[in-house]
């Protein structure tokens, strides 16, 4: 069987979730602020790999997440809030309670919230996906 013709449809570009926005990717961190000036230079692409050279070699980058201090907390809270969304009447004070319970001395708190609002969202994705 041959083809006549191929449908091809294009969407429009999709809107943002209000309840779950993307992370703001850009810092002032010292490997952005390097990555920037690097960018400039005439060899850029030879100056930014110098950049994401010396980045790697430094005691600031990390190679592998289970090296983390925060790696096993992680992972016990992940199940934490797993089991929340295997709740069919999983509620947002359910995940701030697990979240603020499981916080670690010294976290800034804008992560904080920012964790729980993407979890919440995560939970309503999966109950209305259930029903």
């Amino acid at each position: 069987m041959e083809h006549l013709f191929r449908l091809l449809l294009t969407r429009p570009a999709v809107t943002q979730d209000e309840d779950a926005p993307s992370v703001r990717l850009a810092q002032d961190s010292q490997f952005q602020m390097a990555l920037a000036q690097a960018q400039q230079q005439r060899a850029r692409r030879d100056a930014m790999k110098a950049v994401a050279r010396q980045f790697i070699a430094s005691a600031g980058f990390v190679g592998n997440p289970e090296d983390l201090p925060l790696h096993e907390p992680l992972k016990t809270l992940d199940a934490a809030l797993d089991a929340i969304e295997q709740k069919e009447d999983a509620s947002n004070g359910d995940i701030s309670t697990c979240v603020l319970d499981w916080w670690p001395v010294g976290l800034p708190a804008a992560i904080r919230h920012f964790m729980v609002q993407l979890r919440w969202t995560s939970v309503r994705r999966c109950t209305t996906a259930q029903s």
